[in-house]
């Protein structure tokens, strides 16, 4: 994922939130988000193909005799 700078993201802050911010608030937004897209980019590169997932969903558990009671 290539990273986006942070003059882009102030950019498309306004297009994204539908909201004009005030510069100062618009620096603050800017840097948070910063931080949470590099850990995304981080947790995006973890190999997790060995591990199964946590909860698995199965629409009709709850229709399966004897699990409605």
């Amino acid at each position: 994922m290539k990273k986006i700078s942070s003059s882009k993201l102030a950019e498309l802050c306004p297009q994204i939130f539908g909201v004009d911010f005030e510069s100062d608030r618009l620096d603050e937004l800017v840097s948070e988000l910063t931080g949470i897209l590099d850990e995304i980019t981080k947790l995006r590169k973890l190999d997790l193909s060995d591990v199964p997932p946590v909860v698995v969903f199965d629409a009709k558990a709850t229709y399966r005799e004897g699990q409605n009671d």
